[in-house]
């Protein structure tokens, strides 16, 4: 064997020693240097031993890589894809990026790489086709494609032995894309795929992919770099940081209580050996110089765990401090349901819950399996708020609401498969139980058709709100809440404050994931200005755990917030004895609608017929109180 021969057997079974030799990129920090070989950092490194690994096993190369920018992922899938092409005739390969600057991008740093080769890998390997950077044939048979997301062609139909998706988490359609491009990959041990990405936020297609390689069955490998692996990202301490430095390193608790500036986590990873006084050093400055003192911002870009990468990736909806929050506020609940159609165990068949007396009608009891989720009992003389979202029970949305007090929910509900007179009976029920609890519900969707009911069963507290005209004059009281475009953005701002801040603490956990699921999403509007809202923008998606997305128990506890606080912070309303006939006033719900003790809502003039029934305008009248005061919770 000749030395070229040795020289290119080790080349093509040794691929740090492939990429230290023959490729050649541009360094971060220039100097005389134009080009340096590429030496294997950290990062890069724990990619390589996966693929070894499983090339060694004879698996396919199935990778998801969630990273942090500018430690060369990108450049070492590229050299990847250019070692298989040279050593694997016939090779196929289709890189796609995220937009047209990063598919330049890529288009350069292959052609420099190529262009750099020696004449020992060239040799036998020349290009056929010179006509563009975006394709390239080599003499050999191997075909390399390189590409934007969304493009008519990006995913078109042919069998490939390699895919490299760059920032996949941004691309436009991703789901059709990858959907397409699946298929095209053979379950062969020698094909590869690999998707890497910065964060974009829990939703998306690489969001998907990720949480279902937990499953046993998903072939799927999921590899997270975090910043502080990279040698490159620590600073020189100050002369007079280097001792103490030093001595909190070695776990000198009086040392780490003087760096204040190394918070709680970051002293764990010192104590470990994972982080060093420098890194963490240069954390703080970048901080501080590049992301104006903002952690989250440093997070997104640089994260330390797969969490802070998905929690703090741009405009989510619960920042890395609120997320730790609640997250561990959250707490067990116990499984309740409302029976009702049933007395004594027995079925009695469909029976509206108003023909049934106000006495007889049930409180929710404990049932394994129910859908009603107390994580707290209600309290005598406590007062509570109930946050409404109703839905018409379709498949991917839900009819939820919560019961919040004194800063804490403390019942949830959470169901798809029920019409809204169901559920409105549900609300009365679990209402009437946390003591006629303060009840905001949202008019979209089937919200008007449960405002009826509710009003049918004359439950005592329902929100309404004064409404006017364009000329500012009264047109009346709407009960519920109207979810226009404006009311919605003040709505999440003031809820995500709350939220954030451990104003209010979820507890549950599909509520709590629920939070993190919102994102913020911006859009150009016909006129040119750009427009953000909060959304859920994977609604619908099973996850590999088998919870389906969604955000509609988030809206239901935003909406608590609407009267929450003055709930809260007022004293407790005058009650009424359960046995009065005298009509009592909604308290704070600031509606003209009230309710006897027997929840008789209309006049009868003394007619036994029983309720409902149609009645024509001469045979009733609407008994109403209008409240005057004003105690600007609506201002």
């Amino acid at each position: 064997m000749t030395a070229k021969d040795e020289y290119l057997n080790r080349c093509e079974n040794d691929f740090r020693f492939f990429a230290r030799n023959e490729v050649f990129i541009r360094p971060k920090r220039k100097g005389t240097d134009p080009l340096i070989p590429l030496i294997v950092n950290p990062g890069q490194d724990l990619v390589v031993q996966k693929v070894d690994e499983l090339e060694a096993k004879g698996e396919p190369v199935r990778l998801l890589i969630l990273k942090a920018r500018q430690w060369g992922c990108t450049t070492l899938v590229q050299s990847m894809v250019m070692h298989r092409s040279r050593f694997t005739p016939y090779h196929d390969a289709i890189i796609i990026a995220d937009r047209e600057k990063t598919t330049r991008s890529i288009m350069g740093m292959n052609r420099r790489m190529f262009d750099g080769f020696s004449p020992a890998i060239q040799d036998g390997w020349m290009r056929k086709s010179s006509v563009t950077d975006r394709f390239y044939e080599w003499s050999n048979g191997s075909i390399l494609d390189i590409d934007t997301a969304g493009a008519s062609q990006a995913a078109r139909s042919t069998t490939r032995d390699m895919v490299h998706g760059s920032e996949c988490a941004f691309w436009p359609n991703g789901d059709k894309i990858i959907t397409a491009l699946m298929p095209t990959v053979p379950d062969t041990p020698e094909s590869c795929i690999i998707f890497e990405t910065t964060s974009n936020g829990p939703h998306g297609i690489f969001w998907e992919l990720w949480e279902s390689a937990e499953s046993q069955w998903s072939e799927w490998h999921r590899i997270f770099v975090p910043w502080h692996i990279h040698p490159e990202y620590e600073s020189e301490l100050p002369p007079e940081l280097v001792e103490l430095g030093a001595r909190a390193a070695a776990g000198d608790e009086s040392a780490l209580s003087e760096l204040k500036w190394i918070d709680e986590r970051d002293q764990k990873l010192l104590l470990t050996g994972e982080m060093t006084p420098e890194k963490a050093y240069w954390k703080r400055k970048t901080i501080q110089t590049r992301f104006r003192g903002k952690e989250e911002d440093f997070q997104r870009e640089f994260p330390t765990t797969p969490e802070d990468a998905w929690a703090a990736a741009r405009y989510g909806y619960m920042s890395s401090a609120g997320q730790a929050l609640q997250e561990e506020a959250e707490e067990e609940y116990k499984e309740y349901d409302v029976f009702l159609n049933q007395e004594q165990g027995m079925y009695l068949g469909p029976r509206p819950l108003v023909m049934v007396e106000s006495d007889d009608r049930p409180w929710p009891v404990e049932d394994e399996g129910g859908c009603v989720h107390v994580i707290d009992e209600p309290y005598e003389d406590q007062t509570y708020v109930i946050g409404v979202d109703p839905a018409e029970g379709t498949e991917n949305d839900y009819s939820a609401f919560v019961v919040r007090s004194e800063g804490e929910i403390v019942c949830t509900f959470h169901r798809n498969d029920i019409p809204t007179d169901v559920f409105a009976e549900y609300l009365y029920c679990v209402g009437n139980w946390y003591n006629d609890a303060m009840m905001v519900i949202e008019r979209k969707g089937g919200g008007l058709a449960v405002i009826n009911t509710m009003l049918r069963l004359g439950y005592p507290s329902l929100m309404s709100k004064e409404t006017f005209d364009e000329f500012g004059e009264a047109k009346g009281k709407a009960i519920g809440f109207n979810p226009d475009q404006e009311n919605l953005r003040s709505l999440l701002a003031m809820f995500r404050h709350t939220v954030n801040t451990g104003a209010l603490m979820l507890r549950h956990p599909r509520l709590i994931q629920e939070s993190k699921w919102v994102i913020r999403k911006t859009k150009v509007g016909n006129d040119g200005q750009a427009q953000e809202k909060w959304i859920c923008p994977s609604k619908g998606v099973v996850t590999p755990h088998g919870v389906r997305v969604s955000d509609d128990m988030f809206r239901a506890a935003a909406i608590t917030e609407l009267i929450a606080r003055d709930v809260e912070w007022s004293d407790s309303p005058e009650e009424t004895p359960k046995e009065s006939n005298e009509w009592r006033k909604v308290p704070l719900a600031k509606t003209e609608y009230k309710t006897d003790a027997a929840n008789q809502f209309f006049d009868y003039n003394d007619d036994p017929r029983p309720f409902p029934v149609m009645r024509g305008s001469d045979d009733w009248e609407l008994t109403e109180e209008f409240i005057e005061e004003d105690d600007g919770q609506y201002a």
